[in-house]
């Protein structure tokens, strides 16, 4: 099992002189309360095209110029991938980070001026540092991130496991509901939710997220329901992520949070896609 994220995560943290600065510069996008209890650290970036962007829990290949990428970097197994927003002036809110799984020369057109990547998203990142990297598809270098937490203190006010398993229940209702509508309607621009049930997308993600412990919830027992209700929540609500298309997907991805927000949200999108599949028979 790769174990590039742990690696990164027993890295000591960053010296920060001035968070308050930080967090106050406009083009940054920050408050104090959007931070996690998780250490600031530097990371290496790569933005990507949407289409390449790995998910939590998704094993993505990419290939990108030999030119944009340090191996001195790569080494640690670990780097962060952000959307590249074409005309953006600064770096999204946040991105995710991946492990490298497999890093092999591409033979595509019998060139080998590439690299392929197999990436497996692990995390949400939080960018604090917004500004003063070039803006476009290749590598931004070590830029200073957070880990998003996937299960905060708000999960637990909001009413813990009872909450949120409530509220997978309405997602995989609206996720089934408008896969069918789909099949009916021939509408898949937003996102294919016809193909593949979310049941199964959420077992593909536990199986590819295998050995990670994610940020707020740890490694589940065998014996420890409470814990592995949690984590199934977590990786389905990634799935149902995963499995979107264009702006919608790039917003998700652009910025993490933890899995009550998250759910909310999914929950009011599918809402009103099934509306408008409905509206459209």
């Amino acid at each position: 099992e790769a174990d590039g994220l742990e690696a990164w995560r027993a890295l000591p943290p960053a010296v920060v002189p001035n968070m308050e600065r930080l967090l106050r510069d406009s083009l940054n996008d920050l408050v104090e309360q959007e931070l996690d209890p998780s250490p600031i650290r530097h990371l290496p970036m790569l933005a990507l095209p949407l289409s390449a962007m790995p998910s939590v829990g998704t094993v993505q290949r990419v290939e990108l110029p030999l030119s944009q990428l340090r191996v001195d970097e790569l080494a640690g197994g670990f780097l962060g991938c952000v959307v590249d927003i074409a005309g953006a002036k600064v770096l999204p809110r946040g991105g995710v980070g991946a492990e490298i799984l497999k890093l092999q020369p591409s033979v595509a057109g019998g060139r080998g001026d590439r690299v392929g990547l197999t990436l497996r998203g692990v995390c949400g990142l939080r960018i604090l540092e917004r500004k003063g990297a070039p803006v476009g598809a290749g590598r931004l270098g070590p830029l200073l991130v957070q880990e998003v937490y996937e299960w905060t203190a708000a999960e637990n006010e909001a009413g813990g496991e009872v909450r949120i398993l409530e509220e997978l229940e309405k997602l995989r209702g609206l996720f089934d509901a408008c896969g069918e509508l789909q099949r009916r309607t021939g509408h898949y621009s937003a996102g294919d939710l016809a193909s593949r049930s979310l049941d199964e997308l959420t077992q593909e993600g536990l199986a590819n997220l295998n050995g990670v412990r994610l940020a707020g919830l740890g490694i589940a027992g065998p014996d420890d329901f409470r814990a592995a209700a949690r984590r199934r929540a977590v990786v389905a609500t990634h799935a149902a992520v995963s499995i979107l298309r264009g702006p919608k997907l790039a917003e998700y991805l652009c910025d993490p949070c933890s899995v009550l927000r998250q759910l909310r949200i999914l929950n009011t999108f599918l809402g009103t896609m099934e509306t408008v599949f409905r509206q459209s028979l």
